[in-house]
């Protein structure tokens, strides 16, 4: 019987009329389109054109046999604009998990030019601690986490995408506002809102005022950023967190200094070391690293 190269020959011969209208349709040869014809006569066992006029002209059986191959044809189309779409990254769903800084700042940012792309796409984001990144990964929960955490783990890559330093937030009115930058001993007599210390951020704040000599004072501890920002500036105290933090903050009202010594993060895309990303995914951590950069 015929095969689906020699339909797809046949339906184009009956489209534009000619074998080499046809050839140029499929690119290929007007030969090879005369040989296909005259291979699937021989198999179907009836005519499927005939020449008048310069031109072909199906027979009847042709216009049977095109009819009954419209819905395969069609679907043939649907799944070719399908694999392109896969292939363009327009359609699909995309799972992400996020930490909390990052989830409240970048995640919004990022996903507004990849969204506006493709609205056929659905994202779901999940904001976990940085210990339940490899587990929505290799649980196939999200394809991509985003972290300022480097996670040492087989089953996932964490690849920084970003580099920022840490800053300190405080109401404008705030003393430490007319210093130009902030040290761990200015802070020592001020209503210090810290991270917490077993959080990576935490961590690095801390070390930041071993490395100073300075007592590590604190009168409130947060886990979260955002949490850190509005206890301060409600209270009219100081904290020191991340960068992307901060490029959320209300602008009004606040006043953010560098923090010495510097105190640097990176942002790290996180995705299994044996699947591959698919499109949706690379395009995706494009876009975040285009809204960072």
């Amino acid at each position: 019987m015929v095969n689906f190269r020699q339909l797809e020959v046949f339906r184009a011969v009956v489209d534009t009329g000619t074998t080499s209208d046809a050839a140029v349709l499929l690119n290929i040869s007007q030969p090879a389109i005369s040989n296909m014809i005259k291979h699937a006569e021989s198999q179907l066992g009836f005519k499927l054109f005939k020449r008048a006029h310069g031109r072909l002209w199906q027979t009847q059986e042709a216009e049977h046999l095109y009819a009954e191959t419209e819905p395969l044809f069609t679907m043939f189309r649907s799944v070719q604009q399908t694999a392109q779409d896969l292939r363009d990254a327009k359609i699909g769903s995309l799972g992400i998990v996020a930490t909390p800084s990052i989830g409240a700042s970048l995640i919004p940012t990022a996903l507004t030019p990849f969204l506006e792309a493709r609205p056929e796409v659905r994202v779901s984001v999940e904001i976990r601690g940085t210990e339940h990144l490899v587990q929505f990964i290799d649980g196939r929960l999200a394809e991509v986490g985003v972290s300022m955490e480097p996670l040492d783990h087989p089953t996932v890559v964490a690849r920084p995408i970003h580099r920022g330093t840490m800053a300190c937030v405080m109401p404008s009115s705030h003393p430490l506002a007319k210093l130009k930058s902030v040290q761990p001993r200015d802070l020592s007599s001020h209503q210090f809102v810290a991270l917490g210390r077993t959080t990576p951020l935490g961590m690095l704040v801390e070390r930041a005022f071993q490395a100073a000599k300075e007592p590590y004072r604190w009168q409130v501890e947060t886990r979260y950023c955002n949490a850190a920002c509005a206890i301060a500036l409600e209270n009219n105290g100081v904290t020191v967190v991340d960068p992307y933090t901060i490029s959320q903050l209300p602008k009004d009202g606040l006043v953010v200094r560098p923090f010495k010594p510097k105190t640097e993060v990176n942002v790290f895309v996180v995705y299994s070391a044996f699947r591959p990303l698919s499109a949706l995914a690379t395009a995706f951590i494009a876009d975040l690293e285009a809204s960072l950069s």
